[in-house]
């Protein structure tokens, strides 16, 4: 009984005097097993076996110089001796982080995403803030564009916590991209407290960025247009201007002329919406951003068609249409295609029009953020079906329409969908119904905000 008491006390004891360290330590000392070597042979004519044996024990930490003499001697990386939290590790984190964002820069969210994915655990584990506050960012930002809205709004919302650890410009930059989220997702009391208090940020940031500022509201003079504000809209765009034309930034001067083109262009002001559109078209010319080009040719043709001008605005779709496409995104050849089916609508191109109605409906499938825009396609296919005699296709399109623009909770486009309705019935001899629905479109549009 006495020896095995004995015996179990050595043993305890002999383990309790040998078992290795977690983390470096430990993976020194698993490495050099599995290579064969002995504490004497891992530290060769550089280091000593004692040395060695304090270094897996995790009583002394190993110098650069130490884990690049272990890493030459057992054949590995240094970071397979570190760990995902070593220096090489973090530093490889941060480097991927930095492609990430170079990814994003020039629209390759995708490519972005996968270099994200593949240090998500090193940064995890890494426990430095900063870093994980530029990789949520990033991954939002990312995951945004590709049309993962709720995925995007749940990695920025972490980035917003992790911010409230760094400044103001810090803060800033999280709230703006979350308000812009939100603003997709439809939530656009949320997105306007996220974008006011980012633009607080913002303007009392020690690090100034009159480009973000000018950005964030860019994206609120959008929720404005949406909300049909379009006096506060304008407000907007034009404190942006201000803040752009005294950056010398010909990127945030072409994206402020843009928005600033779509808030004239609500307000009927369509001379200066052509002419901002055309500043900005060729502001983005000038830095070679041809996704860009495509959007302004795209909003250009729109303003010829509003003007009655749809002969002339076809070949500018049809080009804008083109850019997207070379461009793979999907998204805006689908508002290409929409606005295409608009102005063949409007030149008597009936059959053309269902046709590029089709085309932006199958491209948009079902991304929710652009049911606005599904919507506007099935209206103008509705039309184009009720000008061919097609009634019962024309009712099919303009309900769907209506289901549409209900999601998105605008009113005036309703309206719109009522109206063709109302024509429908009208055109199967129900006065009765036409008439309620037109009663119907123009009680709601006296509630709208103009």
């Amino acid at each position: 009984m006495g020896r095995g008491i004995t015996a179990a006390t050595t043993h305890r004891s002999r383990m309790k005097g040998t078992a290795p360290a977690s983390g470096v330590g430990g993976r020194v000392r698993e490495l050099r097993v599995a290579a064969g070597l002995t504490q004497a042979g891992l530290g060769g004519e550089r280091f000593s076996k004692e040395y060695v044996s304090q270094v897996e024990l995790g009583k002394s930490p190993p110098s650069d110089a130490a884990l690049e003499w272990f890493s030459g001697r057992l054949g590995v990386s240094r970071p397979e001796i570190e760990g995902d939290a070593g220096p090489a590790a973090v530093a490889a984190a941060e480097a991927a982080v930095v492609r990430a964002e170079a990814a994003i820069e020039a629209h390759r969210y995708a490519e972005a995403v996968g270099a994200l994915d593949e240090v998500a655990g090193a940064v995890s584990r890494a426990g430095e803030p900063m870093l994980g506050l530029r990789f949520a960012l990033a991954q939002g930002w990312a995951v945004h564009h590709l049309g993962d809205l709720e995925r995007a709004a749940a990695v920025l919302d972490g980035a917003r916590g992790l911010a409230e650890a760094g400044d103001d410009l810090d803060r800033a930059v999280a709230l703006y991209r979350l308000g812009v989220v939100r603003f997709k997702m439809g939530s656009h009391a949320t997105a306007v407290a996220a974008l006011d208090e980012a633009l607080r940020c913002a303007t009392l940031a020690e690090r100034p960025s009159d480009a973000l500022r000018a950005r964030i509201l860019n994206t609120r003079a959008k929720i404005r247009r949406r909300q049909k504000d379009f006096t506060a809209a304008a407000e907007d765009v034009a404190a942006a201007l201000e803040l752009a034309h005294g950056l010398g930034d010909d990127r945030v001067l072409a994206e402020t002329y843009l928005d600033a083109s779509l808030v004239a262009e609500r307000r009927h002001e369509y001379g200066r919406a052509r002419e901002y559109a055309e500043r900005s078209k060729a502001l983005f010319e000038r830095v070679a951003d041809h996704e860009y080009v495509g959007k302004l040719l795209n909003n250009l043709g729109q303003l010829r068609a509003l003007t009655g001008k749809p002969d002339e605005a076809v070949p500018l779709l049809r080009e804008a249409f083109r850019i997207a496409v070379e461009q793979d995104n999907r998204v805006d050849a689908a508002f290409a295609a929409s606005s295409l089916a608009s102005a063949r609508l409007h030149s008597g191109d009936h059959e053309g029009a269902v046709e590029s109605a089709n085309r932006a409906i199958e491209l948009l499938g079902s991304r929710e953020e652009f049911r606005q825009e599904l919507g506007n396609a099935r209206l103008v296919m509705g039309r184009a079906h009720l000008a061919c005699g097609r009634v019962d296709e024309a009712e099919r399109s303009f309900t769907a329409a209506a289901d549409c623009f209900a999601a998105v909770e605008s009113i005036s486009h309703m309206a719109g969908a009522w109206v063709a309705i109302g024509d429908v019935a009208a055109e199967r001899g129900d006065q009765a119904r036409a008439a309620d629905l037109y009663r119907r479109a123009a009680d709601a549009l006296q509630d709208v905000r103009w």
